[in-house]
């Protein structure tokens, strides 16, 4: 049984595989077991089907700027504990209370999506901070793009309506060796933060104190 549980699993992965290396050389003329990764493949790929020539960053400053605006993905619990109570939960719902919904939502291509919009090329360069007044006037489609570093005010209009999630979240210590990525209501002294993203922030009323630095680069997607 072992001996042949093997060979069935062996063929299989072989049959799938020879089809995906068929699939690679006739899409993008490349054979996958010359990449060590997947990512390292795609990333391939990538180069070969958009024919972008990608600008090796050496200026040490804007690699750390770049650096500082990294702060990786989320995780918390905002709400410790819900009960839900609705006509749909039968003889457990509660007519003489309010109705409550409990829902899981998943948001997809999350990844594929960021990928496929404008990313820098190349071209980086500093900007006087005074060039740019009107941010949310940018272009997101506009062959330049920009990261700023700025101060933004959390008005305190917005902080029982953005308790549950904070906009602008910062890698903070507080006491341990290594930064934690929190979501706060706090005042940002000198945020590095994508034009985009900055463009939304506005639009949710957070407020822009002072720009103190601006990284321009070329953008394609």
């Amino acid at each position: 049984y072992t001996l042949l549980y093997t060979n069935i699993d062996v063929f299989l992965l072989t049959d799938i595989y020879e089809n995906f290396r068929d699939l690679s050389l006739e899409t993008y003329k490349l054979d996958p077991l010359w990449s060590y990764t997947t990512p390292g493949f795609t990333w391939s790929c990538m180069l070969g089907k958009t024919g972008v020539k990608l600008e090796l960053l050496t200026d040490y400053d804007m690699h750390l700027f770049i650096e500082k605006g990294l702060r990786g993905g989320m995780t918390q619990c905002s709400v410790r504990y819900s009960k839900a109570n609705n006509k749909y939960m039968d003889e457990k719902f509660n007519k003489n209370k309010k109705s409550v919904y409990s829902q899981y939502l998943d948001a997809n291509n999350l990844y594929e999506w960021a990928m496929s919009q404008y990313l820098p090329s190349g071209g980086f360069k500093w900007l006087y901070p005074s060039i740019i007044t009107d941010i949310l006037n940018l272009d997101v489609n506009s062959p330049r793009g920009y990261i700023f570093e700025v101060d933004l005010t959390y008005p305190q209009e917005l902080h029982d309506k953005h308790s549950d999630f904070p906009l602008a979240p910062e890698n903070q210590f507080d006491g341990v060796k290594l930064p934690k990525l929190t979501l706060n209501l706090y005042y940002k002294k000198e945020y590095v933060v994508h034009y985009i993203t900055l463009q939304e922030y506005i639009r949710d009323c957070l407020r822009v104190e002072e720009i103190h630095k601006i990284l321009e680069f070329d953008q394609s997607s």
